[in-house]
């Protein structure tokens, strides 16, 4: 397994700028911010992708030199996506400010649609770039390991390996999984599972009232936003002093504000003296007429975990680090699945790859047999259950009994159009799988004969 670099070990403060050499256009990284050049003049190449007009056809390219072709433009396609995922993550702050409700649903919903539309693109050049060689599992096998070290540098390192097996999947109708040409476990050793400071904020050293004001106007919104900032102190104070029974020697908060569609959410621990425990915190707020409110204290795990709910829509919070703000968000809720931690923030395709590593250890690690769900035969689809995991399986059918007058391309396109709409609202989340292998052995024959 690699290693990723920490902190002072090569990374720098990424700004891309695309450049031209050779007839490859390149995305920059440069510590200077304003200039695609630094000061040294030394720049770090990230991602290139070949002109079309100047890219010799892929039969007249080595398997090396296509393999690295073919990785920078998924690089490239990934760097395009992120950065169009944070600019439209980063509106929801203004969008609560100013109250504007349809713009922060239009937001949801183009968002969500942003990682298909990204992937059609990057489909479209892969075929042009690799012609009748795109069947050459060898060529995809170098293209994965170019691939994992550009994304040696990479924050999002395990989204973007969930980007590369989307591609894959999206151009190989593979059965079961392939681990030449996907990312089936990471290619790097996971961090350590304490999140860096670079997702939260500690206060403490002073009385609770002086910690949440500054929790509520140094991470949440300036003073002057609020309809009532003492008032909102003041019983959030009470709340945690009646919950705890002793005075509250610090708070750790996220650093990010969540949105969801008219709120806005803090969320943290805070800690008795000598205690490490915590307790899970949430600070629900609400923008009215007259400002900013809170409408809601939320305590202890379980209601940390119903905000963090599979059935509610997605959060925009902006996280550059995902992994560290999801392990913080662990922290508060241990028994919530990292799938549904990533899917709430945003990254549902990594939520469904970590959703798939869990299941697959999970088969590994037990006996039991699917089973068919209870209740009564479904006409559309057929639905099973493991007993010892919480997740409920359906297989759509080929075929409907009478009176369904549909067809299951239909009934994939409505779901499809149902989870655009209501995942902008609110939809109990669903992972869409094709060509999943299951050993037979783990079924049920009643099960069997009517799959």
């Amino acid at each position: 397994m690699k290693r990723r670099l920490q902190d002072g070990e090569g990374s720098l403060p990424v700004r891309h700028s695309p450049l031209e050499r050779d007839g490859i256009r390149l995305s920059v990284a440069t510590a200077d911010p304003r200039d695609p050049l630094s000061e040294s003049g030394a720049l770090t190449i990230v991602g290139a992708t070949a002109r079309e007009d100047a890219r010799p056809p892929a039969g007249k390219l080595t398997d090396s030199r296509l393999a690295a072709l073919c990785a920078n433009a998924v690089y490239g396609a990934f760097l395009n996506y992120q950065a169009e995922f944070h600019i439209i993550t980063r509106r929801a702050r203004d969008r609560f400010l100013h109250r504007d409700w349809p713009g922060a649903y239009s937001d949801a919903a183009e968002r969500l649609g942003l990682y298909g539309q990204v992937l059609d693109e990057l489909v479209a050049a892969i075929l042009r770039l690799m012609g009748n060689r795109l069947e050459e599992k060898p060529i995809w096998a170098a293209t994965k390991a170019v691939y994992s070290s550009l994304i040696t540098f990479c924050d999002q390192w395990e989204i973007a390996e969930s980007f590369f097996n989307s591609l894959t999947r999206r151009l190989f109708t593979t059965v079961g999984v392939n681990q030449q040409i996907e990312f089936v476990d990471s290619d790097f050793d996971a961090p350590p599972a304490e999140p860096s400071g670079r997702v939260r904020g500690v206060y403490q050293g002073t009385a609770l009232p002086v910690l949440l004001n500054a929790v509520l106007t140094e991470l949440g919104f300036p003073a002057e936003h609020y309809a009532n900032l003492p008032a909102a102190v003041a019983a959030a104070a009470a709340r945690l002093e009646m919950e705890l029974g002793c005075p509250v020697s610090r708070i750790e908060m996220a650093e990010n504000v969540f949105f969801r569609g008219r709120s806005a959410y803090l969320v943290g621990a805070a800690f008795r003296r000598d205690d490490e425990r915590g307790l899970p915190i949430g600070f629900a707020l609400l923008h009215g007429d007259g400002g900013i409110t809170l409408d809601a204290v939320l305590l202890g795990e379980d209601d940390i975990a119903i905000l963090f709910s599979f059935t509610r829509s997605y959060f925009r919070v902006d996280a550059p680090l995902p992994h560290d703000l999801v392990r913080f968000l662990k922290l508060l809720m241990p028994r919530k699945p990292l799938a549904e931690l990533y899917t709430a923030i945003g990254y549902n395709k990594h939520g469904k790859t970590e959703f798939y590593r869990d299941f697959l250890h999970h088969l590994e690690t037990s006996e039991d047999e699917f089973e068919k769900a209870e209740g009564e035969r479904g006409m559309v689809m057929t639905v099973f259950t493991l007993p010892s995991y919480d997740v409920v399986f359906k297989v759509i059918r080929d075929r409907f009994d009478y009176p369904k007058d549909t067809s299951r391309a239909e009934v994939m396109r409505k779901y499809r159009l149902v989870f655009e709409h209501d995942r902008a609202g609110r939809l109990v989340e669903a992972y869409e799988f094709e060509h999943l292998r299951i050993p037979r052995n783990r079924f049920r024959p009643e099960l069997l004969e009517e799959l």
